[in-house]
């Protein structure tokens, strides 16, 4: 499956712009797309690199002395943050939001799993 740029720009006029959006990366974003929408099994690889990136990612937050949350809310006029608490379990759902990675792993887990889509051991072989 190729894809007809002008006929995106066209249709999705906020994307219009070649110099915001090269077509290289528009092509490089389809073929993720793809993956999202076609039902066979090219999507596992996929999914192991968001897997390596949301680990780097959760790697060099720590080593920088950041320790990754998620924010539960922000203010902005006297600052003012809230971060949900880890949970108390193992829930890996909380892990997968700690990155963009992440929410772009389980997005695809859910799109491509009937079952729960947190089995690591199973899917990220």
């Amino acid at each position: 499956m190729t894809l007809n740029i002008s006929t995106f720009r066209s249709r999705f006029s906020e994307f219009g712009s070649s110099n915001e959006y090269s077509d290289d990366e528009l092509n490089s974003l389809y073929e993720i797309a793809i993956i999202y929408c076609v039902g066979n099994e090219s999507w596992r690889e996929y999914a192991q690199q968001l897997m390596l990136a949301h680990m780097l990612k959760i790697q060099e937050l720590s080593a920088s002395g950041q320790a990754p949350r998620q924010v539960a809310s922000a203010s902005e006029s006297s600052v003012s943050v809230s971060i949900t608490p880890p949970p108390s379990g193992s829930d890996l759902s909380y892990w997968y939001q700690l990155t963009t990675y992440g929410q772009q792993l389980a997005a695809l887990y859910r799109t491509k799993v009937s079952e729960p889509y947190y089995p690591v051991g199973r899917l990220c072989l």
